[in-house]
């Protein structure tokens, strides 16, 4: 007796593609509160788990110099690249809320929107005479 019928084998073959794309991550909507850096000034921030705004003037001369921008997540205390920069680069070391796409397998962001919820006020601790 064959165990086997014809449309068991289709139906398995169809499932294949289906349960091997499932290891992949999927793309999830994205909403956060953070920092754009570059990802030259952002290791050292993630790294000591001290995240915040990177100067901006040195973190805009690094970006174009040629270094990567990146979304500092404040809850998630995590750094993703951003896939399409243009759409957050003028908002470097503001404070915002994204929204977006994130890919948790390659640890990217996709930006469609940036609000600026605090602009960047530089803290260089240089008391100023008065």
């Amino acid at each position: 007796m064959n165990c086997f019928k014809p449309t068991g084998i289709l139906l398995l073959c169809l499932a294949l593609p289906l349960l091997a794309s499932g290891a992949q991550a999927p793309v999830l909507d994205y909403t956060a509160t953070g920092w754009f850096s570059c990802d030259a000034c952002a290791v050292s921030k993630v790294n000591s788990g001290r995240l915040g705004p990177s100067n901006r003037d040195c973190s805009l001369k690094c970006l174009a110099e040629g270094a990567k921008l990146v979304f500092l997540d404040e809850k998630a205390a995590s750094m993703f690249h951003v896939d399409n920069p243009e759409a957050a680069k003028e908002q470097v070391s503001h404070y915002v809320r994204v929204r977006g796409t994130l890919d948790s397998q390659t640890k990217t962001v996709h930006v469609a929107s940036v609000e600026v919820l605090k602009e960047y006020v530089s803290s260089c601790g240089v008391r100023h005479k008065g």
